[in-house]
């Protein structure tokens, strides 16, 4: 029996592969042949980032990659897949003929990346949690039997986190790592020092784990910020170090496996509020000493011992025995429960991963019902351009001067996606011209996004972030971002999504050339696996042979725009296509949540309200959907391309069918919509080839009868 670890190839150090590393090098100790896989792009990638540099823990390397191991792995050989992206490693091997366990680290990525309960069951032999709750969900979600899940905790108390009672911190002065949830941290931050001036802050990052544990070791209190995580190890490293510990637990309504009121000072998670006063309370202890100090000290040690070498070995060798006897029946486990709130919880993350099913729909339209509710009666969100309503600002800690009008704003709308947006803008920034902005508007983000904008935003007269101060949509974002926006189009790029090399130099080269236009489309191709190729469903540009095609594209102007667009496909998504601002300040997004139907309704609001004159680029240039585990469409697959394409055919045969529905004036739009949803109601679509077409072309009609009727 030989245990291969799945290893993800990342462009930076995590807790969690230092764990994965730390519990092979114990595997090994105790006899068991286990290697790391790593994927073929690392091996063979040139300067590939090797993360063992920070960790220093040197585990053999599997002889043949991930994507090739079906042809080298046994019947009697463990492949342990890690929880994030789960769906997706397993996709690769599920026919493989070995067998397959999970090292679930983090219960809401377990959640959200989990396969379905029966696949689980079926195909997944046994689970390792680093946490009691995250046992639990193992043994609720992927249907595993107690005696399948292995708890073993992290190991911690090791060098160069030994426990020294005698090696007692000597600054009073907050430690603290910038690069997670760093806008909260920051506002908590400039409260604290406001109220303790005398106590300094000090940034730990990027630096090896012995100048962690160093910079520990030196100073009195360290302040966890810690969000959605398992089992969280920096907060238990400090207390190993002989630091106080306050902040945030960062296991939200989950049970926590260590934080008590003995050991630390924990706040609500999220909760800025809660977070100045842990600190604030952090400091007197610290700074009076006694008893009282000693206690809490005692405490964290004592947390942190149960996370030790001997510890983890006892774990791993009841594993190790188990699994290799495949005894599970034999063993006596304790079992954990998650109670009201971890349920809760549990479904909470169900639900914003979109993996609710119908029970997640019917929620859905129920808070969207709320919302709407509360709006009427507030009076909030009727008007997203009236006077009073600011729901964003922007930064002051960019001090960009503003410059004249341009040609094109790109906006970017993100919430708590810094990995995507680190990426984003190196990949945009070589393309943003003089006749350019970009603009990202952060939705309340509470991880690293905003400091690395505004430190990589400096002294771009062209780059600028607005920053909200409460999480208010991303629909409140777009509108926002437009009313700032100085250019005459707009170009929503998604941070997970790509565009084509000259992308925008092509797309400045035509506006400068002709600017006439409402709205210039380009092809829209999809990437996965970094393979990119055309969707599916493609457009049908080349039979639009009742318009005009000049040397740049075909131009499409009348009143038949809507029904030609639906009848050949021309899709327009927010990826593809560059609006002219006024027509965006014009059609604004309304729902009270943004969802996949949002381009649909600006489309249909657009050409009968307004008028559209488009032109559809006959250009090498391209948007790129992005199919990664964060996607709503990696979620739904291409399932989501093909609802739109088919309600977006039937909307076109309803239109023919009814030639007087088509836009004749604004005035004439409410009233054509409303005969179009009496016809739609009348029509027959055989549900099992157009079920999705049919539900979703409903719920379009409905909404944009919605908007017309002002309500």
């Amino acid at each position: 029996m030989r245990f291969f670890y799945y290893y993800p190839t990342y462009d930076k150090p995590s807790g969690g592969n230092k764990q994965i590393r730390l519990q092979a090098s114990l595997l090994r100790e105790l006899g068991v042949e286990t290697y790391l896989l790593r994927d073929e792009s690392f091996l063979t990638r040139p300067n590939s980032f090797d993360d063992n540099t920070f960790y220093k823990v040197p585990v053999d390397i599997a002889p043949v990659p991930f994507e090739r191991a079906g042809e080298y792995l046994t019947e009697d050989d463990v492949l342990i897949l890690p929880e994030v992206r789960l769906s997706e490693w397993f996709s690769k091997c599920a026919n493989w003929r070995v067998r397959i366990a999970v090292n679930n680290q983090n219960g809401f990525h377990g959640l959200r990346y989990g396969l379905r309960r029966s696949v689980a069951r079926a195909r997944i032999e046994f689970a390792i949690a680093n946490a009691p709750y995250v046992a639990s969900l193992c043994h609720h979600f992927y249907g595993l039997s107690w005696q399948r899940i292995f708890l073993v905790p992290h190991w911690i108390v090791r060098p160069p986190f030994e426990i020294d009672v005698a090696l007692t911190p000597k600054n009073l002065a907050i430690c603290y790592m910038p690069r997670k949830m760093s806008n909260l941290v920051e506002q908590i931050q400039r409260r604290v020092q406001c109220k303790y001036p005398d106590v300094p802050w000090v940034s730990i990052d990027g630096v090896p784990e012995l100048e962690v544990a160093r910079l520990l070791r030196a100073n009195k209190i360290f302040f966890a910020a810690q969000e959605r995580e398992g089992c969280p190890l920096t907060a238990l490293e400090a207390m190993a170090c002989n630091a106080v510990v306050a902040g945030y637990p960062g296991t939200g309504g989950f049970p926590h496996p260590y934080a008590s009121p003995d050991n630390g000072f924990w706040a609500r998670d999220n909760d800025v509020e809660t977070a100045v006063s842990a600190l604030g309370r952090a400091i007197n202890v610290v700074r009076h000493g006694g008893q009282e100090y000693q206690k809490i000290l005692e405490a964290g040690r004592a947390t942190a011992r149960r996370f030790s070498r001997e510890a983890v070995l006892r774990a791993l060798t009841d594993m190790v025995e188990t699994v290799g006897q495949r005894g599970y029946h034999r063993r006596k486990v304790q079992r954990y429960k998650l109670g009201i709130r971890g349920w809760w919880q549990a479904g909470r993350t169900l639900y914003d991963a979109d993996r609710l099913g119908l029970i997640g729909r019917v929620a859905s339209m129920f808070m969207r019902t709320i919302k709407r509710a509360r709006s009427f009666v507030t009076g909030e969100g009727l008007s997203l351009n009236s006077g009073n309503q600011k729901p964003l600002s922007l930064s002051a800690d960019v001090k960009n001067e503003p410059g004249s009008q341009c040609l094109l704003s790109v906006i970017c709308c993100t919430y708590n996606r810094e990995h995507f947006v680190r990426a984003h803008f190196e990949a945009i920034i070589g393309q943003i011209t003089e006749d350019m902005e970009l603009i990202y508007a952060l939705d309340h983000c509470t991880d690293g996004t905003y400091g690395f904008l505004v430190e990589r935003a400096r002294g771009l007269r062209n780059v600028r972030i607005i920053h909200n101060s409460g999480k208010k949509g991303v629909y409140h974002c777009r509108n926002y971002a437009v009313s700032q926006a100085r250019g005459e189009y707009i170009h929503f790029f998604e941070n997970d999504n790509l565009v084509s090399e000259n992308f925008y130099k092509e797309i400045v080269a035509f506006l400068k050339r002709d600017n006439s236009y409402d709205l210039i489309v380009t092809s829209l191709k999809r990437e996965e696996k970094g393979v990119v190729s055309d969707f599916e469903v493609r457009m049908n540009k080349e039979k639009l042979d009742g318009y005009a095609r000049t040397a740049d594209g075909i131009q499409i102007v009348g009143e038949n725009v809507l029904e030609d667009l639906i009848r050949y496909n021309v899709f327009i998504e927010e990826l593809n296509s560059i609006r002219r601002k006024d027509i965006c300040a014009k059609t604004p997004y309304r729902q009270q949540k943004y969802d996949r139907w949002s381009d649909c309704i600006f489309l249909v609001e657009a050409a009968l309200k307004h008028g559209l004159k488009i032109m559809i680029l006959d250009k090498p240039i391209y948007g790129i959907y992005r199919f990664h585990e964060d996607s709503m469409i990696s979620i739904v697959k291409d399932r989501i391309i093909f609802d739109k394409y088919s309600a977006f055919r039937h909307l076109g045969a309803l239109l023919r069918k009814k030639p007087e529905l088509r836009r004749v004036n604004a005035e004439r739009a409410d009233v054509c919509l409303c005969q179009m949803a009496e016809i739609y109601k009348n029509t027959n679509i055989p549900k099992s080839l157009y079920y999705y077409a049919y539900y979703y072309l409903r719920r379009l009609i409905q909404k944009v009868i919605f908007i017309f009727n002002g309500r």
